[in-house]
C-alpha cells in the first residue's frame, strides 16, 4: 500500500512539473506523461521519477 501511495505522489509531482513547462492542465500533463511512457516502453513511475529528478526533459 505505502509503495502505491509513493508512487502516485512522484507521478502527481511529475504532473505538477509538466504542467508547468508546457502550460498546461494536470490532465494534459499525465497524458503526455503517459504516452511517453507507452512510445518508450518505460513504467509511467520511472519516467515521473526522472522528470521529478530532471534527468527527463519531456
Amino acid at each position: 500500500m505505502q509503495r502505491a501511495l509513493s508512487s502516485r505522489v512522484l507521478i502527481e509531482q511529475a504532473e505538477g512539473v509538466v504542467a508547468f513547462t508546457h502550460t498546461v492542465d494536470m490532465e494534459e500533463a499525465f497524458a503526455i506523461l503517459r504516452q511517453y511512457a507507452r512510445d518508450n516502453g518505460q513504467w509511467l513511475v520511472e519516467v515521473a521519477e526522472q522528470v521529478v529528478n530532471r534527468t527527463l526533459d519531456l
